[in-house]
């Protein structure tokens, strides 16, 4: 039997609202990689009984695929956090530029969520599917916008933010499977593995909101897995500094 958005549409005969979409992605999590090609647009198409509006999605090329823009400026997007059994998390700098975050990035037209999420893991760290356990994701999207100097506002449609969904993944591999050169155009050239929360306190300042409400909603999953409590120190005590590598 079919799952995920796909069923929703094949039942109610209309695209599912963003809280069922959000509860059809976790039951589906384990058959999406092979079974179900719903498309990305399913998450912004009409809902909840609208018409349907074939200018509701808007494509813009990308290295020979396609990335969309929803009507209110955001660009679909996933976002990976790779957390070890001790609870620690994969923390890797941009190249060329003193920022680090976590993995993450825009959604083609052709994927779902899942494989758009296995592809950037694949792009950004070398990592396969069976170096990972998927444990969950996070309810709905979570948006963040660009500062206004790095909105291209001559570009049409003109994307203000990200709209994501953030993966939380178990790491099964070995740190030798890590291959930041496995694409052509690196995204990190440096990594190393933080406290849980040392992200949602580093990151640029105009992601950090999201960091910290996708590592709220991930906390429970990440605590069962590591059977600790992760406390935030950062926030607890600002001068608390993470040590410059940790593997």
């Amino acid at each position: 039997m079919q799952r995920g958005p796909g069923r929703f549409f094949a039942d109610h005969g209309r695209l599912p609202s963003e809280g069922a979409w959000c509860v059809a992605l976790l039951r589906s999590l384990p058959m999406w990689k092979n079974r179900c090609k719903w498309r990305v647009q399913a998450a912004f198409g009409p809902q909840d009984g609208d018409s349907p509006d074939p200018g509701w999605t808007y494509p813009i090329e990308d290295s020979g695929s396609f990335r969309v823009i929803d009507p209110d400026g955001y660009r679909p997007n996933v976002g990976i956090v790779l957390i070890r059994d001790d609870g620690r998390v994969f923390w890797a700098r941009r190249v060329n530029r003193d920022g680090w975050q976590f993995p993450q990035g825009g959604m083609r037209t052709d994927e779902t969520p899942l494989e758009a999420m296995y592809r950037e893991l694949e792009e950004e760290t070398g990592l396969q599917p069976e170096h990972v356990e998927v444990l969950g994701a996070t309810p709905g999207w979570l948006r963040y916008r660009l500062p206004n100097r790095y909105v291209r506002h001559h570009v049409r449609p003109t994307c203000v933010g990200q709209k994501q969904v953030w993966f939380l993944l178990r790491f099964m591999g070995e740190e030798a499977h890590f291959r930041l050169d496995a694409n052509e155009k690196p995204e990190f050239d440096l990594w190393r593995w933080v406290d849980f929360w040392y992200p949602s306190e580093h990151v640029v300042s105009f992601k950090r909101r999201v960091y910290e409400q996708a590592l709220k909603h991930l906390l429970p999953m990440a605590e069962a897995l590591c059977q600790t409590p992760l406390r935030n120190t950062y926030r607890d005590d600002p001068a608390a500094t993470e040590p410059a590598f940790s593997r």
